[in-house]
């Protein structure tokens, strides 16, 4: 039995529906909060459960299955009226999981693609990727523009430095940065496969007509024949923190600056997690085995059964039974190989190559031969044996609202870079802070992380020999003490590298619709019977 009736139940949902607009309204950048959604509906409930109490002449102090009762009949009132918000005003911060909204235009979407792909691009890491950087805002770290005082003068700061290309000669291969590097494309391969489509690198975007934005998405979903054509991917490999499906803070500011940039709707926020077996026998041994596992046909789990073809299985089946052991682990989950060779220049930066998702062990023997062909002219370090952990994959939508309040901020913001490059920006440099202990000037890289690759001394000691390097390597592993890097030099090597930036207010803000009148609000919250 419901205790609030319909009569209140219109009118609660039209309050609802006026509050909520009126709290996003006053301050839409909330919605770079993670936990913006919860805010709104806690703020809302509590308003209106002071209106409840006075309808029900205090109701909530009978008794406690009364208040839950009132309590959940409200809270699927205010759900209600934020779907009307998020229809018609603006969108939801981010889904629970990935699906297909809408199916694309193909004409548009070719035809936005197609300009993005006509943009000239310098080489990346190249001094003229670098100046060009220098003259924008990107979006690795852009959210800093809208977090405090604090934050904003360091991001200044940082804009202001002159170009040096030297702190990024030297590249720690264990620092965070570096390890999402490692297996992001790793993580591309998965999208591909799991979804069926395409995903197409564009580099450094500027933006169409705002010439301090750019950014550079981590790809976009290129195969026409698919339902997520025109769709961007934000790949994040994570560490050492839980994976919730909620993009934080920094990463939600990232993507929407992502799509203003290229003009786009929707982009799929992809979060993986990958261990690696310490030795190719560990790796080896987790491996799906249809006869110990108990599959009789000889097929792997459901979730590994695109892994081959089954040609492959047949063939596996004649050879003892055993399921491709470079495909799934003993779990279902994915597994497979990478090469890390080191280049010969000074200083070497790590190169690594993937194997191809769905290999038998024999298709692997192959391609890891014709690949150490290939790279003779690098140095072998190691195969590199990888497990997926964790997966996760969440839509975020394009929110014209929240950008229409953010640009006015990032324009002030560059006036002031352009104004202290000329006239002085020593006034916003970081205090230091005294420490305890400094690196040797001689450490291969300043990151994060104990145990660096020597790999000027194993070039040294001549590993033309490509056989067995992996010794020599080991045998020239340094300890070197935990560096804390100064995020005013380095900030650019520390945030997990997606360099995005902002706004395409081609649409312009007419098209947001934004402002809605009272009385469009009504009419709005006047027919969600159907929502």
């Amino acid at each position: 039995m419901k205790m609030i009736s319909a009569d209140d139940s219109k009118e609660l949902l039209e309050n609802a529906g006026m509050l909520i607009h009126d709290l996003i309204m006053k301050d839409p950048m909330m919605y770079i909060q993670p936990h913006f959604h919860d805010y709104i509906v806690d703020q809302v409930a509590q308003l209106l459960g002071k209106q409840l109490d006075q309808v029900f002449f205090g109701a909530f102090t009978y008794g406690d299955i009364v208040k839950n009762t009132l309590c959940d009949e409200l809270d699927l009132i205010i759900q209600r009226a934020m779907k009307v918000f998020y229809r018609y005003i603006a969108p939801l911060r981010s889904y629970s999981s990935t699906f297909i909204r809408v199916k694309p235009n193909i004409e548009l979407m070719k035809g936005k693609i197609n300009y993005l792909k006509s943009i000239p691009q310098p080489v990346q890491r190249t001094t003229e990727w670098y100046n060009f950087r220098w003259t924008c805002l990107t979006a690795s770290n852009i959210w800093k523009a809208f977090i405090s005082d604090s934050t904003k003068n360091q991001l200044i700061y940082e804009k202001c430095q002159p170009i040096d290309t030297n702190k990024f000669s030297f590249v720690s291969t264990e620092s965070p940065m570096h390890w999402g590097n490692k297996y992001e494309p790793v993580s591309i391969m998965l999208y591909e496969r799991k979804y069926k489509t395409q995903i197409s690198d564009f580099g450094c975007i500027p933006h169409k007509t705002i010439s301090f934005l750019a950014a550079s998405p981590d790809g976009i979903n290129t195969l026409e024949s698919s339902d997520r054509f025109g769709r961007m991917i934000e790949v994040k490999n994570i560490v050492n923190r839980d994976i919730d499906g909620i993009p934080k803070m920094e990463y939600w500011v990232q993507m929407q600056l992502q799509m203003e940039v290229c003009n786009l709707n929707e982009c799929d926020f992809l979060e993986t997690r990958f261990t690696e077996y310490e030795s190719y026998d560990a790796f080896e041994a987790d491996s799906y085995d249809s006869i110990t596992d108990g599959i009789a046909s000889c097929r792997p789990p459901p979730t590994a059964r695109a892994a081959a073809t089954d040609e492959e299985f047949d063939r596996i089946r004649g050879q003892g039974g055993r399921a491709p052991s470079y495909i799934h682990a003993k779990d279902g989950s994915n597994k497979g190989v990478m090469i890390m060779y080191f280049t010969r220049d000074n200083p070497p930066k790590p190169h690594y190559e993937y194997a191809p998702m769905g290999l038998t062990k024999h298709g692997f023997e192959k391609w890891e031969n014709e690949n150490l062909k290939k790279h003779e002219h690098m140095i072998w370090i190691k195969n590199i044996y990888w497990k997926q952990d964790e997966m996760s994959c969440v839509l975020v939508l394009r929110n014209k609202l929240w950008f229409a309040h953010a640009l006015p901020q990032l324009q002030e913001l560059w006036t002031t870079i352009e104004h202290d490059r000329i006239n002085g920006f020593g006034h916003r440099a970081p205090n230091k802070k005294n420490r305890t202990s400094k690196s040797s000037e001689s450490d291969i890289t300043s990151g994060i992380g104990k145990c660096y690759i020597n790999i000027i001394d194993v070039i040294k000691e001549g590993a033309e020999d490509s056989v067995k390097v992996e010794d020599s390597v080991v045998n020239s592993i340094v300890e070197v003490e935990d560096t804390i890097v100064d995020t005013a030099d380095k900030v650019e090597d520390i945030i997990v590298e997606v360099e995005d930036s902002i706004v395409e207010v081609e649409d312009k803000v007419e098209d947001v619709k934004i402002i809605k009148p009272i009385q469009t609000l009504y009419h709005y919250f006047k027919k969600v019977d159907s929502v």
